[in-house]
């Protein structure tokens, strides 16, 4: 069997493939730092890793560090 697609563990966490997706932004969040669809269907297209690491979100208006950036410091962000 192909070792690259056969399920692993990385510590204590077991994924079904050794496929990981790197963090990348790609600004498509909305200019407020919202979520939007089209990241939705980025990540659902990406499923059948074995891993994906999110990509960096803001923490503060003071940590945004690029134009359309996902943001997790308001409420609307939190639950958009």
């Amino acid at each position: 069997m192909n070792t690259l697609l056969a399920p692993s563990k990385l510590s204590d966490v077991e994924i079904k493939n050794r496929l990981i997706m790197a963090p990348m932004s790609r600004n498509r969040a909305t200019h407020d730092g919202l979520a939007t669809v089209l990241m939705a269907t980025d990540y659902a297209q990406r499923a059948s890793a074995g891993m994906i690491i999110s990509e960096g979100i803001q923490p503060s208006v003071q940590g945004q560090g690029f134009m359309n950036s996902l943001g997790l410091h308001s409420k609307q962000q939190r639950d958009s």
